[in-house]
């Protein structure tokens, strides 16, 4: 193995790429170097890679960059960095302009970026960031201050189609000058998540988010996660405006930002105006997360505006009294909903019985149901769509001895995650999982059974190659 870590990189790049999946985990396992360069640019995958720093590089390398048509890039600091700035905010690694300038120069082809963020007063986002005109993902988070200035600046990217916005601390400016409302000057965006954490927002956001939602006419999947309002009944939000609406006007360019933003030619009749967003009828929403949001439960007008929604995730703060009635609802008039996460919810087991037939994915929690409930919950979600689920994912299942019953009340499914404390199930129960004829994927990862049981060996010679037991998280490639 020493000798592996002699040779050039290049070298072990080939070695490496003609492993398979198994053999390459074995050897990042066996071989620390190889977990170290899991990063280098040599062992780079799909257009992407992952960057701690570019204040060494030199041109040999951009030149590596570049060849391999670099796309997309993740900033995320080294093991290494993390352990010498322990004592220090995560924001202290975040790049400076610099850096961004230099990236943006070698690479200005760049179509995603994830990374932390640091934004001063009056400060958004970095100018050779603003200058990616072909950039169509931006995920920005650990931002510990932002104020308009920053959905000012992300509003010029007019080519994005997907935006995610973590911030832990908003400046009460954002509210007051509709800053929200700037993003939706962004044509082409599908996709919007955003979350505010350790801050109050005010009703005005909600306004702002409104608009927002009826105002982006591509805009198919929608998360605000962990927002706290004054008042927290949301359903405003998703509520179609008066068609007459007397909306505050959109906030005025700064003059000296670039601007990106699609204008329309004379000759298709645009006007000084054209930029004006167009408002939409009714939302066309696909996937809708409000984990750590929904501090109460949505109107039935809101709940009927979502009526598009294949995806909804929820995560319920104080609602719990009032979740049956909510789901009900909800289930009863989503038609389209094929995947359910209530992993952080504690759903009654009648709920079940209505769910559409459309359901195909469903995350359960089972952690603070009672043990009869449980049951109970599985077997009417079994009578419900128990031959047309493909995706089974069980949180808190500690002991269910009842999970035998799996391959007969979902026989098709294709995958099964099982999260809990087993170690009072015998292993003739566990193996019943082997007679699921069709499952492709059983992740254990989070599953204890009792010490010494080879439990998982035996099921996965029962199953055979067809089915894959994810037993331990694999480091990515």
């Amino acid at each position: 193995m020493n000798y592996l870590e002699l040779l050039p990189w290049d070298i072990q790049a080939d070695i490496f790429l003609r492993l398979d999946p198994a053999d390459r985990a074995s050897l990042r396992q066996a071989c620390r170097h190889m977990r170290q360069l899991m990063d280098d640019p040599t062992f780079w995958r799909h257009q992407m890679v992952r960057l701690s720093s570019i204040r060494r590089f030199r041109e040999p390398l951009w030149r590596l960059i570049r060849q391999r048509n670099i796309r997309h890039v993740e900033v995320h600091p080294t093991a290494k960095d993390l352990s010498q700035d322990a004592a220090s905010h995560r924001h202290n690694l975040v790049w400076n302009d610099l850096q961004w300038d230099e990236l943006a120069e070698n690479i200005p082809l760049l179509e995603t970026i994830t990374t932390p963020l640091k934004c001063d007063k009056n400060k958004g986002l970095p100018e050779g960031m603003r200058s990616l005109e072909h950039l169509e993902v931006l995920n920005v988070h650990s931002i510990l201050y932002a104020d308009d200035r920053l959905f000012c600046d992300i509003s010029q990217l007019s080519s994005l189609r997907k935006l995610s916005v973590e911030i832990l601390c908003v400046d009460v400016i954002v509210e007051r000058t509709d800053a929200l409302r700037q993003l939706a000057r962004l044509p082409n965006l599908e996709e919007l998540s955003l979350s505010f954490r350790r801050y109050v927002l005010l009703p005005m956001s909600k306004l702002a988010l409104q608009h927002l939602l009826y105002h982006l006419p591509k805009l198919r999947r929608f998360a605000l996660r962990k927002c706290s309002f004054r008042f927290p009944d949301i359903s405003g939000m998703f509520i179609a405006p008066p068609v007459l609406e007397d909306s505050p006007p959109m906030p005025e360019r700064d003059p000296n930002v670039r601007s990106n933003f699609a204008q329309l030619t004379v000759e298709e009749g645009a006007s000084g105006e054209s930029e004006k967003p167009e408002r939409i009828s009714r939302l066309n929403l696909e996937e809708l997360d409000l984990s750590g949001t929904l501090h109460h439960v949505l109107n039935e007008e809101a709940i009927a505006a979502l009526q598009s929604l294949q995806i909804f995730r929820l995560q319920t703060h104080g609602i719990d009294e009032l979740l049956e009635s909510f789901l009900t609802s909800c289930l009863t008039k989503w038609a389209n909903l094929r995947e359910l996460d209530l992993r952080n919810a504690t759903a009654p087991a009648e709920v079940f019985q209505h769910v559409p037939l459309s359901l195909r994915i469903i995350h359960l929690n089972l952690t603070e149901i009672e043990f009869g409930l449980s049951i109970e919950a599985l077997l009417k979600l079994s009578e419900r769509c128990g031959t047309t689920l493909t995706d089974l994912h069980l949180y808190g299942c500690t002991n269910l001895n009842k999970i035998g019953n799996l391959p007969d009340w979902f026989p098709n499914l294709h995958r099964l995650s099982l999260h809990g404390d087993l170690e009072l199930i015998t292993r003739d129960i566990l193996c019943r999982l082997s007679e699921m004829e069709f499952l492709q994927e059983l992740d254990v990862r989070e599953c204890k059974v009792q010490p010494g049981k080879d439990v998982w060996q035996i099921l996965a010679s029962l199953m055979g190659p067809k089915t894959r037991i994810v037993i331990e998280s694999e480091p990515q490639t």
